[in-house]
């Protein structure tokens, strides 16, 4: 839990420097983290790779079969990316509350207790998601294309840090 309320402080301040220094503090914190959160990146409780990125960068490479891709479209796409990214846009404001909260209102980890955990649960969420959508491509794939897999993000894993 400390990892995650120092990485939550730590993006906050960050945030903070790259702000145009006109602006109401508020209003940057808000602007940063809006930017910042464009492609959904967000801080996962377990750093995993992203499917979407693997599948595209090895399309040639895995020959996928028409039932192939139908499975990832139906089974992971549509169902387990949709929920994550739901989960995603319900961690966003929450992270710009809290960091707002402690940064300009000076509320303490007690006065955000709830917040905090809410957060957790939410991550929780986006967590077990990337590991369900993980677990069904293994399934769906054939052990020659999930090792093709793991060889591209063993080799590409500095590109693919979010």
């Amino acid at each position: 839990m400390k990892k995650i309320i120092t990485v939550t402080l730590a993006l906050g301040l960050t945030t903070l420097l790259i702000a145009d220094a006109n602006m109401p503090m508020d209003k940057k914190i808000m602007k940063a983290k809006t930017e910042n959160n464009q492609q959904h990146k967000m801080a996962e409780l377990v750093p995993l790779p992203h499917l979407k990125r693997v599948l595209q960068a090895n399309k040639e490479l895995l020959k996928l079969t028409k039932e192939q891709k139908k499975q990832i479209k139906t089974q992971i796409y549509e169902v387990i990316r949709a929920d994550v990214h739901k989960a995603i846009k319900t961690a966003e404001p929450l992270e710009a509350k809290i960091t707002n909260a402690i940064l300009i209102e000076q509320k303490t980890k007690e006065d955000m207790k709830a917040d905090i955990e809410a957060l957790i649960d939410i991550k929780r969420t986006i967590t077990n998601g990337h590991i369900d959508a993980l677990n069904t491509l293994g399934k769906i794939l054939t052990k020659e294309q999930y090792q093709q897999i793991l060889e591209f993000i063993a080799t590409n894993k500095e590109k693919d840090k979010h």
